[in-house]
């Protein structure tokens, strides 16, 4: 639905996966990028940290938020963000690590 341009039935199609589902990856992860599409990058990141109270490991779902909080203007929560994904051995792709200079 979200990729035929029907935002609406979509979020809401994936907000009541979350609720039946609190803190499934699987639904949290599309919903994050719906609403950020939208513009709500507040809400995708706070979308994004209930997903990794899941999943801790998922190199998917840590990229998404640091891009998420880059795009938000939170550059330096961002960064720490990166570095704690590192620090617990998950690898981030070479172009999120460069936007945020990072070595």
């Amino acid at each position: 639905l979200a990729r035929a341009g029907e935002l609406g039935p979509a979020e809401q199609h994936l907000r009541r996966a979350a609720e039946l589902a609190p803190g499934y990856p699987p639904a949290l992860l599309p919903l994050a990028r719906l609403v950020a599409r939208r513009g709500a990058q507040a809400e995708a990141v706070a979308l994004l940290e209930r997903a990794l109270q899941s999943a801790p490991w998922s190199p998917e779902l840590h990229a998404e938020l640091v891009g998420r909080l880059l795009a938000a203007g939170r550059g330096d929560e961002a960064r720490e963000r990166a570095d704690r994904a590192r620090r617990a051995g998950v690898a981030l792709p070479s172009e999120l690590l460069a936007a945020l200079g990072a070595d």
